[in-house]
C-alpha cells in the first residue's frame, strides 16, 4: 500500500478495484489536527474525474 506522501502526479493507483491515474495531489497540513491529502483522479476505464481525500 502506498502512503499519501508518496503519491505523485502521473502515478496509477487502484481503489476498490478501479484503476485511477493521479492528476493532482495536495498535501494539506492542519494547525492542530492531522494532515490530509486531496487528490484529483481520472478513472482509466471510464475517463471521468473524481476528487478524493484521505
Amino acid at each position: 500500500m502506498i502512503e499519501g506522501s508518496q503519491l505523485r502526479r502521473g502515478n496509477t493507483i487502484e481503489i476498490d478495484g478501479t484503476l485511477y491515474s493521479v492528476i493532482e495531489v495536495d498535501h494539506i497540513k492542519m494547525g492542530r489536527g492531522s494532515a490530509q491529502v486531496r487528490m484529483k483522479l481520472r478513472d482509466i476505464r471510464a475517463g471521468h474525474i473524481v476528487d478524493k481525500s484521505a
